[in-house]
Order: C-alpha cells, then structure tokens, then sequence
C-alpha cells in the first residue's frame, strides 16, 4: 500500500474517510431517535413539531438518508488497504454527487411530512 505522502498520507485519508462516515453516521442516528424536527436548518429557525404530520416518520427518514451517505466513506477507507486509488476514486465519485443527492432528499422529504 503506497500513497503519495507514504504513511503520514496514507493515514490522513483513513482519518478523513473514517472521520466523515462517523460524523454522518453519527448525524444519522441522533436524527433518527430525536423527538424534534431533524434538519440542516442553516438559516431561521427550524420547523416546529406541529408543522409536521408525522415528526417520528420524517426524523427516521432524515436519519437514513444520513446513514446510507456514510457507507461509501467507510466502504472507501476499508478498500484503502488493497487498493487506494480505487478508494480514492470511490470517496470523490460519491462525495459531491451524493451530497447533491442528499440535499435533493432532504427536500422531497420535507415536503412529504410538512403539513
């Protein structure tokens, strides 16, 4: 296994890989269980529980969506080990596609459970 950059390089793309599935991953499961309104609510103040039909159905929905992002950036730091430019490769094609994905979602999802 070598990388530009040798071992410092290689262990800052395994931290980096790892450390976005685990904070979407984590994302995911706080939104999953929470009791308010799960969101990316960057500007005003997010929805109140009573603007939703179903807040439990849409936080799950919220969550998955969080989850299922996270499983490339894990996928990608395991294939790290045999092959890293495969990793390489899979971590950038899903970064920026699935993230526009991810933001289409979280808009047809809200639509769905806002009342």
């Amino acid at each position: 296994m070598t990388v530009p950059g040798g071992l410092i390089g290689t262990l800052i793309w395994l931290f980096c890989l790892l450390f976005v599935g685990g904070v979407c991953l984590g994302m995911g499961i706080k939104w999953s269980k929470g009791r308010e309104p799960a969101g990316p609510w960057a500007k005003g103040k997010a929805p109140k529980r009573t603007d939703f039909t179903d807040v439990d159905a849409y936080n799950r929905a919220m969550g998955r969506q969080l989850k299922l992002y996270s499983i490339p950036f894990f996928l990608a730091a395991v294939c790290f080990f045999w092959r890293p430019l495969v990793a390489g490769i899979l971590a950038a094609v899903t970064c920026i596609p699935g993230l526009i994905l991810l933001l289409v979602r979280f808009g047809k999802i809200y639509q769905k459970y806002i009342k």
